[in-house]
């Protein structure tokens, strides 16, 4: 699925490479509560994501998607401006859809 997931990135940068940048979020910071996980998930990508001209977010797992607090689609979508990968609908029918949600995203659709 990793593989996949970079595979899916590479073409959303036009095959193209690029210097890849991993965002890690650790969690609970200290004098934090506990169970804010969820609510600060969701501003941490916000954040992240939100000055960069152009970036593209790939988001994959239901496990994220209730974290950003939304409910997980049952299939590879455009998810609140991320593409979301779902990560057990990768027939062959899924990946055409995920390819074709790739070529949405970049207007040629």
């Amino acid at each position: 699925m990793r593989r996949l997931l970079l595979d899916v990135a590479w073409a959303l940068n036009g095959f193209e490479r690029a210097r890849r940048r991993d965002l890690v979020f650790d969690w609970p910071q200290p004098g934090a509560v506990a169970d804010g996980g969820a609510k600060a998930f969701g501003a941490f990508v916000r954040h992240q994501t939100r000055t960069r001209e152009g970036i593209r977010v790939v988001v994959s797992g239901n496990h994220v998607a209730a974290l950003l607090g939304l409910a997980a689609p049952n299939e590879s979508c455009i998810l609140d401006g991320r593409l979301y990968v779902r990560p057990d609908a990768l027939d062959a029918a899924g990946k055409r859809r995920l390819w074709w949600l790739i070529r949405e995203l970049d207007g040629l659709a």
